[in-house]
């Protein structure tokens, strides 16, 4: 160096590979010759020396020497014990702080200085000042400049702030108190390391235990909440803010000991006894490291998030002894959970309110808490996250529901609760449950997959997805006592379509009390797979599939409010397996809404469900059900028709509540057969159509005797192929609107409240299919007609025999282009034609009746040819034969209904036959007898026939409702009454009549009527029947008794609305019959005087008859008259069931009817009385149990005071019994009525037991 030349020095660290590193400067600094150079003035005193004292310590503060002429080289520091009168010798450079002194000893201190010469100054002394145990230095107000606490106890007697930009720094053992009720608040920064050994410490003044009786009150101790709190705010430096080896006591007496407003290291540190939490950090993303929080009143670590992102760590720290560990509120930060020791807090171990989208927690010990974790969907631990997560009261884990972008495997045997929101695997995440996982969620909670899940579970050791309630599953989670899962308290597990069907699966799955919406399975574009699954208890449906193609199998779906599984098109084509399932106890078994798909149903027990077995509410071309067993149900199915089962497919379908399978029309490409199917002692003969059933080119349609289709409003049956449906005389086949009851029964279960009317369905359509590949025999055609005929040949030459075609609202049979053959069929009470051949085709009509049409009997057009014999042509309102075309049509040897033959351009007074064309008609040879009748056109009160009209007992004409013979009508206030003279008792008769009221009485209960025979109303000949705007053609076969003095009078009866109403009558001998013996019937069940409940019962029976049965009606009879209703199916052996919907409790007579198609009417017997009785007796009270008196142990005695009913109803008194705490009461052992004691001989010593008492009557 140069003298005199000023000089900075830093010095640069090198390694072994040449890496540097270089030191801040010093400087500046002058060589001096110190020898010859003749300096002999020491530097200048250092100024300001000051002292504090502490416990065995005194803290020295000074400004340093001037120094100008940069020669200074030491500080010489000495002190006196003596008053200042020797001192010690020097320590080189001296110290901030004197230790290991003497508590009232007073000290003196001298501070010299010295130059590189040798120069030493005189000195500067301080003292006597002396080190006192309860020392301490007061401060308050503001701090406004940087500065140090370097020693001793600090009192913050006022409130302290610390302005921002300035830097509060205290040394390691300082100790600062706080004034009860007051802060430190640090607006500036606060730079707070200690050491190990010497760690800081902020505490109460209270606090003796470190800086002394401070406060000089005698031995005290702090107390949590004392003092409120250190703020570190918003604007403190976070480059300059730290905390190391700082604890921090007695604080928290508002919200926490320390609030942490930014983001600054706090490492090594204590916060403990506090009142509040431990820590409140709000808005900091701070490094929380190897730091305990002991003893907090609140949380240990209260964590607020205040919008934006904190990413605060949290690692390798201690929290033992808060009322929770860690409370994470609000907290959208991605917060790190890793090494922490979590232990003994009095209620949570972690805590979070909200859902961050931090990493999973990791490497954690959460034990000996009263509940271990609640967490975030996205940071639930797996196993691989190494945590240990046990020993704790309650040892479920809570998860709030957020997405989860990160693979999960769950450990087995874990449970969790999900307590809110939408937990979400995210699009190509994979997430793993294993055996034993209990899965538990709140109200409003969901669990999406849009990624994968696999769910595998044992058959012994299922994974279960069930409610918060639900105790049955891993114990009582909510910790609310013994409770049990509710439908509905949750939503459901979603699979949504981004999920990985060929990853996703559940396999002994179990979902329980799901269904808050929707389903507790739901699907949309997903294909997952579902294998031993059980799917119970969901508000809505089991499983809602939309857009599915995956498998259901082998699972079991029951109790559920809608549908066990619901099934839905969302576009596209989809094919869903439903197989080797137990569906049973839902509204539905399997709803198929708009299956645009190729569903597969096969091997399924669809058992004992509310409703529908299975129902499809469109028509998919499904394949056929397979193997399946649907019974049980209120109804089988409604399936598409090329689903439709035969009895060589494995199905049983028999018995349901209402035996009857429900068919949508659609096109078939293969035969199809149906036939009576038995099971359970019962059978299915009814197949009911909606739409159009289209037998297509190539197929054969075989309907077995004994089956009836009825067709919903606008069906249709087309036949292309080829239709057999030969029944027997015995054992008819019926094609017949569904409100049909005559039949294949009540099948909707409306008594004869919905009554069957011409045109309710198009008819029987032979669309040019094979020349006579339909034969029909022994059929019924009712009611149909609605578009063109109730059977309608289109270039298809068929036959039909042994019929009946009646009630079309247009022609009862028409042929286009084909040539039919008719023989022995009944044809009425069709509105158009009842037979009419058109274009061409030569036709054959050989016995038979065509009668009581509202136009032509028959009528021809065009080349069509007929020749017809032997046939009984009367009272149609048209013409009984028109031949408008260009053959001669042979019409010889029929009746015309009058001696003279036929009329119009015949001379006679019968029917007319007309010739409007080219054509011509031979009528001769007619017959000079046949069927008696009389027809009457009530209002203008005129008629026809061989026997005399009646004469207007009572009833007023009125043209009101219109002028046709159809809406003219005859009424009267209570009934209309017409007298028969001169009805031979020797015959029998039916009774043809039409009703029409349009006047709209909906808001009184509608227009009722009845009708009877007798001046008494002796016979019965309908019941309770709607009269509505729709004109009704009804045929009943009148009694023989009704007219065995040879006159009859009807009573049309109004049972409610305004007035009674006939518009016509036709009474029709019956056709001759071998058959003149009435069936008889019997009731096997109920038993007379038998106590029924329950809200339905099934009334059974059989009816002998040697024909063929036509009705039987159930009569229930309250006291005020016998109202007769059709029974709900008759079989083909004549046994039957009637479903009864129990009404009021009371006393009630059960009688039954029969009729047979010969016309012969049973009269019903006196019936059997029976008790509706659904009202539960009065319970028992003041049950109470001892342990039995002087035995060997394992009994226990039960008491309670009899039922009220005692003695009136009662019949039994059960005992049931259950493990105090657990759900499910069983039964221990019954006594009879007047018995208000028993023992219980099962119990095991021990153990703590409930009772209760189950009073039954004597249903």
């Amino acid at each position: 160096t140069v003298d005199g030349t000023e000089y900075d020095y830093r010095i640069v660290t090198l390694d072994t590979a040449g890496n540097r590193s270089t030191s801040s400067s010093y400087g500046p600094i002058l060589s001096f010759d110190n020898i010859g150079g003749g300096d002999s003035v020491a530097p200048e005193e250092v100024t300001g020396f000051g002292s504090t004292s502490g416990d065995e310590f005194i803290y020295l503060t000074w400004t340093p020497s001037g120094n100008t002429a940069l020669d200074l080289i030491d500080q010489h520091l000495s002190m006196s014990t003596d008053g200042g009168s020797s001192y010690g010798a020097p320590t080189s450079l001296g110290k901030l702080v004197v230790e290991s002194l003497t508590n009232g000893q007073g000290y003196h201190f001298k501070l010299q200085v010295e130059d590189s010469s040798g120069n030493i100054s005189a000195g500067v002394v301080i003292g006597p000042v002396t080190p006192d145990a309860s020392a301490f230095q007061t401060v308050s107000g503001t701090i406004s400049i940087d500065t140090t606490w370097a020693a001793g106890v600090f009192y913050v007697s006022e409130h302290l702030t610390v302005n921002a930009g300035v830097t509060l720094t205290i040394n390691p053992g300082v100790v600062v108190k706080v004034r009860q009720s007051h802060r430190i608040t640090m607006n500036g920064n606060l730079v707070s390391v200690g050491t190990l050994a010497d760690p800081i410490i902020f505490t109460s003044y209270t606090d003796d235990s470190v800086g002394g009786d401070t406060n000089n009150d005698g031995p005290s101790s702090g107390t949590p909440g004392y003092w409120d709190y250190l703020n570190i705010t918003e604007s403190s430096n976070a480059a300059i803010t730290r905390l190391d080896y700082t604890e921090i006591r007695y604080g928290g007496g508002s919200t926490a000991s320390l609030h942490l407003r930014m983001s600054a290291p706090v490492m090594n540190c204590v916060f403990r006894d506090n009142l509040g939490h431990g820590v409140y950090a709000y808005g900091s993303a701070s490094l929380f490291e190897d730091n305990q929080f002991i003893d907090n009143g609140g949380s240990g670590v209260y964590h607020e998030n205040r919008g934006g992102n904190y990413p605060a760590v949290y690692r390798n720290n201690t929290f033992s002894g808060n009322q929770h560990g860690m409370y994470m509120r609000d907290s959208d930060d991605s917060v790190t959970i890793d090494g922490n020791t979590v232990t003994n807090n009095s209620d949570w171990g972690i805590y979070f309110y909200s859902t961050p989208s931090g990493s999973p927690i990791s490497n954690n010990t959460i034990t000996g808490n009263n509940r271990p974790l609640r967490v975030p969907f996205s940071m639930l631990p797996e196993a691989a996250d190494n945590n240990t997560i046990n020993t704790n009261t309650q040892n479920h884990i809570q998860v709030l529901g957020n997405s989860r972008t990160q693979p999960l495997v769950l450990p087995d045997n874990q449970i969790y609760w999900q307590d809110f929101g939408q937990a979400t695997v995210a699009t190509g995440v994979n997430m793993s449950m294993g055996p034993g996982t209990i899965w538990k969620m709140s109200l409003n909670t969901s669990f999406y997959v849009d990624g994968a899940l696999t769910a595998v579970g044992d058959p012994s050791d299922k994974i279960i997805f069930t409610s918060y309630r639900d105790d049955s599953a891993g114990g009582d989670t909510n910790n609310d006592g013994l409770s049990s899962g509710v439908p509905g308290d949750w939503y459901y597990v979603y699979f949504r379509g981004a999920s990985l069907d060929f990853l996703t699966r559940m396999e002994d799955v179990e979902v329980r009390y799901g269904g808050q919406a929707t389903a507790s399975i739901r699907t949309e574009q997903a294909s997952p797979t579902f294998k031993n699954c059980v799917v119970r208890d969901s508000k809505n449906y089991g499983f809602y599939n939309s857009g599915f193609s995956g498998v259901v199998d082998n699972c079991e779906i029951k109790d559920n409010t809608l549908s066990g599984i619901y099934d839905e098109n969302s576009g596209g084509v989809h094919s869903p397996d439903y197989i080797n399932n137990t569906i049973s106890g839902n509204q539905h078994g399997l709803y198929l809404n708009d299956p645009d798909n190729s569903v597969t149903i096969s091997n399924n027990q669809i058992i004992n469900n509310d409703n529908w077995g299975v129902y499809f509410n469109s028509t998919p071309t499904t394949p056929t059900l397979m193997n399946n067993t649907i019974t049980g149900n209120l109804w089988a199915g409604f399936i598409p028709a090329t689903g439709v089962p035969g009895s060589g497919d494995g199905n049983v379908l028999v018995p349901n509540q209402v035996n009857g399978l429900w068919v949508r029309g659609q096109s078939r490409y293969t035969d199809l057969h149906l036939e009576v199917l038995t099971g359970g002692g019962q059978e299915l003969n009814t197949y009911q159509v909606n739409g159009s059933l289209i037998m297509q080119t190539g197929t054969t349609m075989t309907v077995d005797p004994g089956v009836t289709m009825k067709f919903e409003s606008n069906g249709r049956l087309t036949i292309k192929g080829n239709l057999d449906a030969q029944g027997t005389a015995s054992q008819r086949i019926g094609f017949t609107s569904h409100r049909d009851d005559r039949l294949g029964g009540d099948l909707d279960l409306n008594g004869y409240g919905g009554t069957p009317a011409n045109g309710d369905w198009q008819g029987l359509y032979l669309a040019d299919g094979v020349d006579g590949g339909t034969v029909l025999d022994y059929v019924a055609i009712r009611y149909g007609g609605l578009v063109d005929a109730g059977l309608y040949a289109d270039r298809t030459d068929f036959s039909i025999s042994n019929s009946e075609v009646s009630n079309s609202s247009r022609y009862g049979i028409r042929a286009f282009e084909a040539s039919v053959t008719i023989s022995n069929t009944e044809i009425f009470s069709n509105a158009l034609t009842g037979v009419y051949l058109s274009t061409s085709g030569s036709s054959t009509i050989t016995g038979g009746r065509i009668y009581a049409g509202l136009n032509d009997g028959v009528h021809l057009d065009g080349s069509s040819g007929l020749t017809m014999l032997g046939t009984e042509i009367f009272t149609n309102l048209g013409d009984g034969l028109r031949n408008n075309g260009n053959q001669v049509v042979v019409a010889t040897g029929n009746w015309w209904g009058a001696v003279d033959g036929p009329g119009g351009d015949a001379p006679g007074a019968g029917d007319q036959v007309s010739n409007t064309s080219t054509g011509s008609i031979d009528s001769s040879g007619f017959l000079l007898s046949g069927s008696n009748f009389n027809f009457f056109n009530a209002g203008p009160n005129t008629g026809e026939g061989t026997l005399a009209n009646p004469a207007v007992t009572q009833g007023a004409d009125t043209s009101e409702f219109g002028s046709g013979s159809d809406t003219r009508v005859l009424y009267d206030l209570d009934r209309v009454i017409l007298d028969y003279p001169n009805v031979p008792s020797s015959d029998l008769y039916d009774l043809i009549v039409t009703y029409y009221n349009p006047e709209d009485t909906s808001g009184i209960g509608g227009n009722i009527q009845s009708l009877t025979a007798g001046p008494a109303d002796n016979f019965d000949i309908h019941g309770a029947l709607s009269i509505t705007s729709t004109v009704q053609n009804k045929r009943y076969a009148l009694d023989a008794g009704a007219h065995a003095g040879s006159t009859l009078m009807l009573n049309a009866i109004r049972d409610n609305g305004y007035r009674s109403v006939v518009s016509r009558l036709w009474l029709i001998e019956r056709a001759v019959s071998a058959d003149v013996t009435a069936p008889v019937s019997s009731i096997e069940n109920p038993t007379a005087a038998a106590q029924l409940n329950g809200g339905m019962v099934d009334l059974t029976g059989t009816t002998t008859e040697a024909g063929e049965l036509d009705l039987v009606e159930v009569g229930i009879d309250d006291g005020s008259g016998v109202v007769w209703r059709p029974v709900t199916q008759l079989n083909t052996d004549n046994s039957w069931r009637y479903r009864w919907s129990l009404p009021a409790d009371g006393n009630y007579t059960l009688s039954v009817r029969g009729a047979d198609t010969a016309g012969n009417v049973e009269t019903a017997g006196a019936g059997i009385a029976v008790v509706v009785n659904q009202s539960a007796p009065a319970a028992v009270t003041n049950v109470y149990s001892s342990d039995a008196i002087a035995d060997n142990g394992g009994s226990i005695d039960v008491f309670w005071d009899l039922s009220a009913d005692d003695g009136n109803d009662v019949a039994t008194y059960e005992i049931e019994r259950r493990d105090t705490g657990t759900a499910i009461f069983s039964l221990v052992t019954s006594v009879a009525a007047g018995n208000a004691t028993a023992t219980d001989t099962t119990t095991v010593d021990g153990t703590e037991y409930d009772y209760r008492i189950v009073t039954l009557d004597t249903r």
